[in-house]
């Protein structure tokens, strides 16, 4: 996941944000990870995080050309490829995740040694 200058700048709040490893995994997706005191001390601020994200979401979907505009300039990527993409994509941010969900992604994280030590027992 690529962060520019601008989405820095938007993440300043969130100064423990950062970006541990970049993985493939069989669906495009983002899974953030936070500790239990993390979620207990800053559940608000997780929150008020994933509105925004769902905020982005909307605004780029209904950006139209601008968007695509932005897909070109950005990732050289033609108006012709992005548009049926950008129709169909759906971003769904949420805190409430299947468990099951997470056990492929946390497998590859164990692999890579990026757990911290007790987050052995997830998977």
């Amino acid at each position: 996941w690529e962060l520019t200058q601008h989405e820095r700048f938007l993440l300043e709040p969130w100064k423990g944000v950062r970006v541990l490893r970049e993985l493939a995994m069989p669906w495009p997706s983002h899974l953030f990870v936070a500790t239990r005191e993390a979620l207990r001390t800053k559940l608000g601020t997780i929150r008020s995080f994933l509105r925004f994200s769902d905020q982005l979401g909307a605004q780029l979907q209904g950006a139209g050309d601008a968007a695509l505009g932005y897909f070109w300039e950005r990732y050289g990527l033609p108006a012709a490829r992005c548009a049926p993409w950008l129709r169909e994509a759906r971003w769904e941010f949420c805190a409430d995740v299947d468990a099951a969900a997470l056990a492929g992604p946390l497998a590859r994280l164990r692999k890579l040694g990026l757990l911290p030590g007790g987050e052995e027992a997830l998977l």
